[in-house]
């Protein structure tokens, strides 16, 4: 989306917003990790009755104390009194159920991700986020050729230090109040033998005050040690790993007997397919900038977004095609967290998807995500 009122883009909303939460209870839509990790941000804000979520394996079951109901709960529900925060998987499918029975967006029913930062900067002028990426290692034990992050393609990756990790956390926590997700990514993040450390450092020093909760992302090659496993459980960080299938590399029910002897909490995460982005290709064809804001308006990156070199990128996707020598970063491409001036609810707005382009650099390039891309790849094919 393309500014035209900078720090004012989401006055009207901030209004439908503060009203709801003032006057309405709320269902989180999303009975998962996202779901979870939201709530412990607004729980205390405003009143939170309970979850919906579309697996049948959860219904009737309890999270923080809150029934898990089915989306036949919606049909019984008072639009007037209750509202919807939708926080699963790809919302559109969701925010086109809740349409076809009646319920208006950003009336009856939000995206949490708006819902929670808007929430925040216009009634309490905080800087809430529902998640943020730091990327800790270029490094990686597979090489997928369509690896979201390009890391294959990386010539000499590395691993960032201790020393760098924590000045990029503690440099975007000076701007950031609170972020209900922090994940530890890459590459792999198990290839940084820092990451133990790392973890230590955030429990220590921003768990609970600056961080809802911590995800670690590997792909179950590398098994982390007991003195690593009781630290995860200790900080009760999240392991989110994927299933490349038939890779031999992999020890995938070795991971899950760990996870479960520690009682770590984790997602194992299996795709029958893969997005593909596009690379290696100069160009995905569009040319227009009307476009490319459409491509970029459709395209949901909000779940990847991180911190780097003190900027905060709307799409990690980005971030990795620089560091591939694929595709150059633009000034317009991230948002300063070094700016002595910086102005909040400007940053929220850029955050939720506002930009002086209204699209990044690298949308000439990449096919998108796949809410707005057909094109699919077999999974964790190797490079040779």
């Amino acid at each position: 989306m393309v500014w035209t009122n900078k720090g004012h883009e989401f006055d009207e909303l901030a209004e439908h917003i503060l009203e709801a939460a003032s006057k309405k209870s709320f269902y989180i839509w999303g009975a998962g990790y996202f779901g979870d990790a939201i709530f412990s941000g607004l729980s205390d804000i405003i009143d939170i009755v309970g979850y919906i979520d579309s697996d049948t394996r959860k219904f009737s079951s309890t999270k923080n104390g809150l029934y898990v109901c089915s989306p036949d709960v919606l049909k019984m529900l008072n639009k007037e009194d209750t509202a919807i925060l939708v926080s699963a998987g790809w919302t559109g499918d969701i925010f086109n159920s809740l349409s076809d029975l009646g319920y208006k967006k950003n009336i009856h029913c939000f995206h949490i991700d708006e819902f929670l930062s808007i929430l925040m900067i216009y009634k309490f002028d905080k800087v809430y986020l529902a998640n943020i990426g730091l990327f800790i290692s270029e490094r990686c034990t597979l090489r997928c050729e369509k690896c979201l992050g390009l890391i294959p393609y990386i010539e000499n990756p590395r691993v960032m230090p201790l020393f760098e990790l924590k000045k990029e956390l503690d440099v975007a926590f000076r701007v950031i109040d609170y972020v209900s997700s922090l994940a530890l990514n890459g590459g792999d993040a198990m290839c940084n033998p820092e990451c133990c450390a790392m973890l230590e450092y955030i429990g220590g020093k921003y768990l609970s005050s600056k961080v809802g909760t911590v995800e670690i992302y590997t792909n179950a090659i590398i098994q982390p040690d007991e003195h690593f496993l009781n630290t995860i459980k200790k900080y009760n960080a999240y392991i989110r790993f994927t299933d490349y299938g038939d890779n031999p590399h992999q020890r995938i029910a070795d991971f899950i007997k760990l996870m479960t002897k520690y009682d770590i909490r984790y997602d194992h995460v299996r795709y029958s397919e893969w997005c593909d982005m596009g690379y290696p290709q100069e160009s995905n064809g569009l040319k227009d900038e009307e476009d490319l804001q459409n491509h970029f308006n459709t395209c949901d990156r909000r779940s990847c977004q991180l911190i780097s070199k003190g900027r905060f990128f709307y799409c990690s996707q980005a971030m990795g095609a620089e560091r591939a020598a694929y595709c150059p970063i633009i000034k317009d491409d991230y948002f300063s967290l070094l700016t002595k001036s910086l102005k909040k609810k400007e940053f929220i707005e850029f955050a939720l998807g506002y930009s002086n382009n209204g699209f990044i650099n690298y949308c000439r390039k990449c096919n998108g995500s796949y809410n707005t891309n057909n094109k699919r790849v077999a999974v964790g094919i190797q490079v040779i």
